[in-house]
């Protein structure tokens, strides 16, 4: 090869090997491969403190409301059940959560051998048909359970949908909300 078209071939593997040696943005690159997982890893991390939170804070005023029950400070005949929603909602910080949407079973059962079934559908949804307000007596057995559908940001359930359920546990959303449970079983005082 000689004359013009030797010398633009010249060229180009210079520009070539002058662009592969260039570090000039490789930072900015690196940051935008890395930053992506890892603001979804750390997002997921405070997403996930958050939701135990709300877990911690739901068992908390269940233990609270369940003691109330037993002392029978709050029985069948002086507290409805929108009081017993309010009261419970009243503990301390409970205002993270919007307490229309609480469902609340109160009920007495024979034994502590047998408690109430978990009233959740095939589909993961919840079925309160059965649920009530109906604390019992003196020395009855009774359970609380509050559940709450927790609102989630990074919506983990859709992605166990689309296959990753061994990495994020399927099921463990529900169109955008993960279940909050607390529960108390206890012996109502004579």
């Amino acid at each position: 090869f000689t004359g013009k078209p030797a010398a633009k071939m010249l060229k180009r593997k210079r520009r070539l090997y002058r662009f592969t040696k260039s570090e000039s943005g490789t930072a900015a690159v690196e940051f935008a491969l890395v930053s992506i997982p890892f603001f979804l890893i750390l997002f997921s991390i405070l997403e996930q403190g958050y939701y135990f939170l709300g877990n911690r804070l739901i068992d908390a005023g269940v233990n609270e409301i369940s003691r109330q029950v037993r002392t029978r400070q709050i029985t069948a005949g002086n507290t409805s059940e929108v009081e017993f929603k309010r009261a419970l909602c009243s503990q301390t910080l409970m205002a993270i959560f919007n307490c229309e949407k609480l469902s609340v079973d109160v009920r007495t059962i024979a034994t502590f051998e047998k408690p109430a079934e978990p009233p959740v559908l095939d589909d993961g949804q919840l079925d309160t048909t059965g649920f009530g307000f109906a604390p019992g007596g003196r020395s009855t057995i009774n359970v609380i359970r509050v559940y709450y559908d927790w609102p989630t940001i990074l919506d983990w359930g859709n992605i166990a949908k689309a296959g990753w359920g061994a990495i994020t546990g399927a099921g463990m959303g529900n169109n955008g909300y993960r279940r909050i449970v607390g529960s108390a079983a206890f012996l109502n005082e004579p």
